[in-house]
């Protein structure tokens, strides 16, 4: 059983126990936990890597475009021969490993037994434009969800949001903490427990003298740099891109 992680640029989880759902998957089958190419033990994209092309973007482009589905199937596909010998296999895709599967019936559905996704189903006919016009909205939905379960977090976000637009709130690693940078947090409202995280948080953002507290620069910075998983802020957007469609061309921006 081949697992497709999640992303893209997500690197496959490190087993600490035989609980959840890989220890029920090892009764029946053997697990093959794959970083795919530019994660974990795959030779890591990072910002060090990405630097030596300095201003020449067409040149990191083109080395970004090596780290799409179709090229993370082909090393599945080298993978699989050599650990079964060619004999077919199954995938459990994550997220955007829904997507690679897709790919990977596309391109080689006669290695595969048995395909198994959970909560990641590209369209057969991608629009990221489409994509942000439905999702939007939908942010707007939880935002209002989040207002009406903790009213309260409204004057503390009002509250941190003026103090960020002063512009001299540094992280620990010296970034400065924009209001959109703080915005990005809200990525957790598409999470079970998301709402009741980002309140927690909120708990403790301000001390007595209305600064940001140390504890909520800290969680911020976790939660919203991408050091371990930058090819999910390089290429995300790209996931909903098609060959018979022009460009994405930061279509979220242009959606915003």
């Amino acid at each position: 059983l081949l697992y497709l992680q999640g992303g893209p640029g997500g690197r496959s989880p490190r087993v600490l126990d035989d609980g959840g759902w890989i220890g029920h998957a090892l009764r029946t089958h053997r697990v093959v936990l794959l970083d795919q190419r530019g994660t974990g033990r795959s030779t890591p994209v990072t910002a060090r890597t990405m630097i030596r092309f300095g201003d020449d973007h067409a040149s990191a482009a083109r080395h970004l475009a090596l780290f799409r589905a179709d090229s993370i199937v082909q090393d599945a596909e080298a993978l699989r021969q050599h650990l079964e010998g060619g004999r077919r296999w199954s995938t459990l895709g994550q997220s955007y490993g829904g997507f690679l599967t897709l790919t990977y019936l596309s391109r080689a559905p006669e290695a595969l037994s048995a395909c198994y996704v959970t909560g990641g189903l590209a369209s057969l006919d991608p629009d990221a434009e489409e994509v942000y016009r439905r999702t939007y909205p939908r942010t707007v939905r939880k935002n209002a969800g989040f207002h009406a379960r903790y009213p309260a977090d409204v004057g503390i976000l009002s509250r941190l949001a003026d103090r960020l637009q002063v512009g001299d709130v540094t992280l620990p690693d010296g970034d400065v903490l924009t209001v959109r940078r703080l915005q990005t947090i809200g990525i957790d409202l598409g999470m079970g427990p998301g709402r009741e995280r980002i309140h927690a948080l909120l708990d403790e953002a301000l001390d007595d003298r209305g600064e940001p507290t140390d504890v909520l620069l800290a969680e911020a910075l976790r939660l919203t740099s991408y050091a371990a998983n930058p090819l999910f802020a390089a290429m995300q957007e790209s996931i909903y891109a098609s060959g018979t469609r022009p460009a994405t061309a930061w279509a979220a921006e242009r959606e915003r």
